[in-house]
């Protein structure tokens, strides 16, 4: 996905330190509703990628062994991701209007 090379530490902890903004230096486009973490575990990369879309959340894990498969490693299926806190400040998001029929 990203051409991260292990071998030089300096990068690997400068995407590690700030994922979204190594990913803009290589070119690649990340939406502002899309999380990424990357970590080492045991010396090798664990990469975390959530989407917060409300209409198609997702979560997304890759290793240097590929892409993970959570219903497969899961005995439930897993469940979507939190929502994002929203920043300080920040106004109260607006409830859309309810679809039912009121009460006779």
């Amino acid at each position: 996905m990203w051409p991260l090379d292990l071998q030089h530490e300096v990068v690997v902890k400068a995407a590690i330190r700030d994922p979204k903004g190594y990913a803009r230096k290589v070119g690649v486009k990340l939406p502002p509703e899309v999380e990424v973490e990357l970590t080492t575990v045991a010396g090798r990369l664990d990469l975390k990628i959530t989407g917060f879309d409300p209409l198609a959340p997702f979560e997304l894990r890759w290793t240097d062994d590929g892409f993970s498969n959570p219903v497969a490693d899961a005995r439930e299926p897993p469940a979507a991701p939190a929502k994002r806190p929203r920043p300080a400040g920040s106004p109260p998001r607006k409830r859309a209007a309810s679809k039912r029929a009121p009460k006779s």
